[in-house]
C-alpha cells in the first residue's frame, strides 16, 4: 500500500472556510486510486479542506482481503476512513460522517428533512445504479484483454 500525506489548506491560511475545526489526528483515507467511491471521498476531503493521509489500496492484488485490513473494515471494502481510532466503510457513510463532523455549515448534508432525503437521494442512486454500472462497464473492458 502506497501511503501519501495530504495537504489540502488553502495558501496562507491555516483554517478551511468549509470546515469548523481541524481533526486532533490527521485522518487517513484507504483508498483506490481511481473508484468512484473513494473519489468521493476524496472530494469531499479536499472541499472541507481536511489533513489526511492517503492509502492507495491496491484492489488488483487484493490488498483488501487481508486480515489486516479485515480488522479496518470487516467487510473488506474499499474505501475506508480512520479517524482517530474509528474506522468507518462504505463511501456514503464516510461523506454524511465529514459532513456532520467537519463542515461548518450544512452546504454538504442539510438538517432539514426535505433537503437531507433529497441528498440521500443522490447518494442511494450512486449505490445502487451509477456505481454498478461503472462496475459492469469496466469488467466488461477487462473481459476482452
Amino acid at each position: 500500500m502506497l501511503e501519501l500525506k495530504c495537504y489540502n489548506l488553502q495558501k496562507g491560511s491555516d483554517k478551511s472556510p468549509y470546515s469548523q475545526f481541524q481533526p486532533s489526528m490527521p485522518l487517513t483515507l484507504y483508498a483506490v486510486s481511481d473508484g468512484p467511491p473513494s473519489l468521493a471521498v476524496r472530494q469531499a476531503l479536499k472541499y472541507l479542506n481536511l489533513e489526511h493521509t492517503l492509502v492507495n489500496v491496491d484492489f488488483g492484488l487484493g490488498e483488501h482481503m487481508t486480515e489486516e485490513f479485515a480488522k479496518k473494515n470487516p467487510q473488506k471494502e474499499i474505501p475506508v476512513l480512520e479517524d482517530d481510532g474509528f474506522y468507518l466503510g462504505e463511501s456514503n457513510a464516510i461523506l454524511q460522517y465529514l459532513a456532520g463532523k467537519y463542515a461548518k455549515d450544512e452546504t454538504l448534508y442539510p438538517k432539514d428533512p426535505k433537503s437531507r432525503a433529497i441528498v440521500n437521494h443522490r447518494l442511494c442512486f450512486n449505490l445502487s445504479t451509477y456505481y454498478r454500472y461503472i462496475s459492469e462497464h469496466v469488467a466488461s473492458k477487462n473481459s476482452n484483454l
